[in-house]
């Protein structure tokens, strides 16, 4: 199997985990909230309307599983679905 091809399945083993979060730990979140909030990272290339440098550092900062790993602890430790949701994402 190819690396484009792992990487491939590693998204959908991603994405399919956090449906399965997003149900049980949402509190409630509405569905097509969930739908934006799946984007929303993508909306981080507008940083780079104020150059190059920091457009990079914002979209590739928002497109690793770390940052989502971080927001997702964050709002376990702190009991807000929310915020859980918003790392799941």
């Amino acid at each position: 199997m190819d690396t484009i091809a792992w990487q491939r399945m590693e998204g959908a083993l991603i994405f399919a985990g956090a449906l399965i979060l997003v149900v049980f730990v949402g509190g409630g979140t509405a569905w097509w909230i969930a739908v934006i909030l799946f984007f929303a990272p993508n909306i981080s290339f507008a940083a780079y309307a104020f150059g190059p440098r920091l457009g990079a550092v914002a979209y590739n900062s928002t497109h690793i599983y770390g940052f989502r790993a971080v927001l997702f602890a964050l709002g376990v430790a702190t009991d807000k679905a929310t915020i859980s949701v918003l790392g799941v994402l």
